[in-house]
């Protein structure tokens, strides 16, 4: 029984700083002029940073090549060292290197820009448009829960996700607060359970 849409946390394009491009849309441009020559990093296989890749192969029709790692930080100095060209992963892993200075942050992956890093564009607004690539998570009750009691969690969620400290909090791990509705997460999982499977299926991911 779906009660509440708790956050999303949005994903990072980041790059090597030797790579030449300072923008999203000049990555789009030297991935086209290198077609299947550039790489990009993710924490592994199936996870938000690798199925935010392939989403945005096919929607930007890029071909480039997907690298996965056993975890953020061996994908994260391989891209430092420039040993693969392009990261793509969590707010929370990716934001103290960009801030750092290690690497360069080009897009977020979120509908909306992110107050972590507000002067970053979206994906969305450079050249792609509706592109979202988000983990996220929501509250669910056990099938058969009463209205009534659902009703009364997704009250008291809201309320608490409201709360401009706790949205704090949720920020300074890269995150969004979010709430809303049970059908408005229900809705949501759908789609993304669309959109995810279509994303697995045109790349040929397999589970490891």
């Amino acid at each position: 029984m779906p009660v509440v849409l708790l956050f999303k946390v949005p994903n990072v394009i980041a790059v090597n700083n030797d790579l030449p491009v300072k923008t999203f849309a000049e990555l789009l441009r030297y991935v086209n002029d290198h077609p299947g020559k550039v790489t990009f990093a993710s924490p592994g296989q199936g996870t938000s940073g690798h199925l935010t890749g392939q989403l945005l192969a096919d929607r930007a029709r890029l071909t480039w090549m997907h690298v996965g790692y056993k975890g953020s930080p061996q994908a994260a100095t391989d891209v430092m060292g420039g040993q693969v060209n392009v990261l793509i992963d969590n707010m929370p892993t990716i934001l103290p290197l960009i801030k750092a200075g290690k690497l360069r942050a080009l897009a977020v992956t979120s509908l909306n820009r992110s107050p972590m890093l507000p002067d970053l564009p979206t994906i969305a607004e450079s050249g792609v448009p509706g592109f979202e690539g988000v983990a996220w998570g929501g509250l669910v009750a056990p099938g058969g829960t009463s209205s009534d009691t659902v009703a009364r969690l997704n009250a008291a969620f809201n309320q608490s996700l409201a709360n401009p400290a706790l949205k704090a909090k949720f920020a300074a791990l890269g995150a969004e607060a979010v709430g809303g509705t049970p059908q408005a997460l229900s809705a949501f999982a759908a789609r993304e359970t669309v959109k995810w499977a279509e994303v697995v299926k045109q790349a040929g991911i397999e589970p490891q």
